[in-house]
């Protein structure tokens, strides 16, 4: 084997990075085109070479938030790079929601979100989110995805907070613990968490509740409870059933694992749950539980034909259609794309991944049930209501299916690594 030195490793790695920038530089007006052509037609310019330079200086601005938490600096500065350079290049060959939140931002017009998306939408709350944004960050593609960028990178950290909380509680923290460079650097989370959309900002609230709810149970606070607030209130207005899968989960594990603290909050949040599918219901058009799988199947059919998806379209008759398929779609759901089933280089990045998940998930999941670990029951919860309606919605289309799962993948990942480290601790008694 031919040995590189530290030195020769950086020049090479230096001569790719100037390589995708001399690229970038000749070609960066045809990447960035489809991004501004709609404002254009509008008789809104916007330079894209100024909008660039802006976001550049604006995630150097962000990184001095790390100044006295440094272990991230390095894992902001790859997301910086993935979210300014990396999705340059997928933006302009697959398009994405982003280009019509930016515009419909900047050339911002109520009537014409109400006209198209209702008046209370999760995409008209985010469309005007943006329009907001534009009066501090200017009318700056990229500065504003730079944000929602740093929003996901936040929920990345709450995540990794968790895992460390859980892992210290369970004391099977290990001091060699190399599971932070997996969270932050594992590339789907990485791409699908810097975008200018609702991921990014779903990403966030889910581990701000999850973190919050954990911390609760141990202890009261007004911190922990502010965060439980401020994740439901921002879910209700963006994507309004999340409310519900992220207090059903509360509830199973207070009922299964009942404590003087977790009860209260069990008997305040159940009449909440009861409001949101109501909510939810309402807005559907939800009046029978045929109506339930009639919704489920037009998703479906939209998510295959929006997309392109190769894939046929779920059709659900029934609670018996539901159950036979549903641990089929819930593997569509969570480790497809296969790697014979790839057909460009990110389908196979995704199919990689998920090859890789799989094995540990077959490795680990039936030390799931004899598992001591606190509040892992409480993981795997979120991950099964999850599944309920999104076994059949990531399962029409790939591609889609990739960021619904990005809310439930980092704590797959810890799930995991818990099992990993809980396992080794074991065999270290033995």
């Amino acid at each position: 084997m031919v040995y590189l030195s530290p030195i020769r490793y950086l020049l090479f790695f230096s001569i790719i990075a100037f390589g995708v920038l001399t690229y970038l530089l000749f070609n960066f007006g045809t990447l960035s085109s489809p991004i501004y052509s709609s404002l254009i037609i509008d008789h809104i310019f916007i330079d894209p070479y100024l909008d660039f330079i802006k976001a550049i200086f604006f995630s150097i601005l962000l990184s001095f938030f790390f100044v006295k938490h440094r272990v991230y600096l390095p894992f902001w500065a790859v997301k910086v790079v993935v979210t300014l350079f990396l999705m340059l290049f997928y933006e302009s060959h697959y398009g994405l929601d982003s280009f019509t939140y930016f515009h419909r931002g900047v050339n911002f017009d109520i009537k014409i979100l109400e006209r198209n998306w209702g008046e209370e939408s999760g995409t008209t709350y985010l469309i005007q989110f943006v329009h907001y944004l534009t009066y501090i960050l200017g009318d700056s593609y990229y500065t504003i995805k730079v944000f929602f960028s740093f929003i996901g990178f936040l929920g990345l950290i709450f995540f990794y907070e968790t895992y460390k909380y859980i892992s210290y509680k369970n004391k099977t923290f290990h001091p060699n613990d190399k599971f932070i460079y997996v969270l932050f650097l594992f590339p789907s989370i990485l791409l699908w968490s810097s975008t200018l959309g609702k991921d990014p900002l779903n990403l966030f609230f889910v581990s701000i509740f999850i973190y919050g709810f954990i911390r609760l149970d141990e202890k009261f606070s007004v911190k922990n409870i502010s965060l439980i607030a401020i994740s439901l209130i921002c879910l209700f207005y963006l994507r309004i059933w999340w409310v519900a899968i992220m207090l059903l989960p509360v509830i199973m594990y207070g009922v299964l694992y009942p404590n003087k603290r977790i009860l209260p909050i069990v008997v305040v949040l159940s009449p909440v749950v009861l409001y949101v599918v109501l909510q939810v219901f309402e807005a559907r058009n939800i009046q029978s539980m045929s109506d339930i799988f009639s919704q489920m199947t037009y998703l479906s059919e939209v998510f295959t034909l929006r997309g392109g998806s190769n894939l046929k379209p779920v059709e659900i008759n029934g609670m018996y259609d539901y159950l036979i398929q549903y641990v089929p779609n819930l593997f569509t759901a969570l480790y497809r794309p296969m790697i014979w089933e790839a057909s460009s280089i990110f389908a196979l990045l995704s199919a990689i991944e998920n090859t890789v998940i799989l094995y540990f998930s077959f490795k680990y999941i039936i030390y799931i049930f004899f598992s001591k670990i606190k509040y892992l029951p409480y993981l795997v919860f979120v991950i099964i209501i999850w599944s309920i309606p999104y076994s059949i919605l990531s399962s029409a289309n790939l591609g889609t299916g990739a960021r619904f799962k990005l809310q439930v993948l980092p704590l797959i990942l810890i799930i995991i690594s818990l099992l990993h480290y809980s396992r080794q601790k074991f065999k270290y008694k033995k």
